[in-house]
């Protein structure tokens, strides 16, 4: 689980959970304070605090929650859950039901599975003081089922977001990042770089002329070249090297640790085995590409203009060529 749950899909379900058990919970508090049941209230208005207080954290502006706020209140709910079953019998037995699916869909799969399996076996400890073996086997079982059924329930869940999460980052013709993905790659590594003190580069790439190919041999060749392209360059990067789709005909090549001069060879070796390639059964085609080392005052957006800079450059100065940037980036 993610260690701070942002402004998400999955946010926005925990947002509600909490209002929702706030609301639900809160009339109980009130009435167990009226009713004198001390434990009860202390219990109940506890557990209606803390979940109060997270979804007024989560509903304001730029809102966000902590693992450690989410593992402390899923405790305390099912520590309540169990004070119930103490107190109020079978009365108290029903909420243990509404823990085991919040725990599957606050706090994911397996760690889910932990709390209420702990959970079950407080509770059923407490239970077998005054329920008789017949309620206590009752209780284990549908327990047990609402537990397996929120646990694949919250796996699926979690592999459609995964799923989901790699289609809006990937680009569909060719398998690599998107510029989506890009924003988020970039502001990782210029974090790592300046917390490391080491050297990465861009490498801004077009494949020259590239509308002749879709306009003389159709948009299949033309994406068959594209998909053949990134093949040939996953071929010759190393594995920490990153390759993203820009659009149509310009990608980008991220290749961490390395400085300038050594992006550089690595664009030239591609630049000249681009006419002999015969990508989707093509020859003579070049590309072009502009360099930018990382510099200190950098940002995502600072990073990658100066590596497009030098690519216009590249193809302004009549394209199959090499540019490096070293110049400060444009107002």
């Amino acid at each position: 689980m993610a260690q701070v749950w942002g402004d998400s899909f999955d946010m926005g379900i925990l947002r509600w959970v909490c209002t929702a058990a706030t609301c639900i919970l809160a009339p109980f508090a009130v009435y167990h304070g009226l009713t004198g049941n001390v434990l009860m209230f202390a219990a109940v208005g506890g557990l209606t605090l803390v979940m109060g207080v997270t979804a007024w954290e989560m509903w304001r502006p730029e809102g966000k929650v902590s693992t450690a706020t989410l593992l402390v209140g899923m405790a305390i709910a099912n520590v309540t859950v169990v004070v119930a079953a103490a107190d109020l019998h079978s009365a108290g037995m029903y909420w243990g039901f509404a823990a085991a699916a919040a725990n599957s869909i606050v706090l994911g799969a397996r760690l889910g599975a932990f709390y209420s399996a702990a959970l079950a076996a407080a509770m059923l400890a407490v239970a077998s003081a005054w329920a008789p073996a017949s309620e206590l086997f009752r209780f284990a079982g549908s327990f047990a089922l609402l537990a397996i059924i929120s646990y694949v329930f919250s796996v699926r869940v979690a592999e459609k977001e995964r799923a989901l999460e790699e289609l809006s980052c990937t680009d569909p013709l060719t398998g690599v990042g998107n510029r989506r993905w890009l924003d988020t790659v970039l502001r990782r590594e210029i974090a790592k770089a300046q917390r490391h003190h080491y050297a990465s580069s861009l490498i801004a790439v077009d494949l020259d002329h590239f509308k002749q190919v879709n306009d003389e041999h159709g948009h299949a060749a033309g994406d068959r070249f594209l998909v053949e392209f990134v093949r040939m360059v996953e071929g010759r990067v190393r594995g920490s090297d990153e390759i993203f789709r820009m659009g149509g005909e310009e990608f980008l090549i991220l290749t961490p640790a390395t400085p300038a001069a050594g992006a550089f060879e690595l664009a030239e070796a591609l630049r000249r085995s681009m006419p002999d390639a015969r990508l989707a059964g093509l020859s003579g085609q070049t590309l072009s590409a502009g360099i930018a080392e990382l510099r200190a005052d950098d940002d995502a957006d600072g990073w990658l203009k100066r590596a497009d800079q030098a690519l216009y450059r590249a193809k302004n100065e009549g394209r199959d060529r090499v540019v490096l940037n070293i110049e400060p980036v444009e107002p």
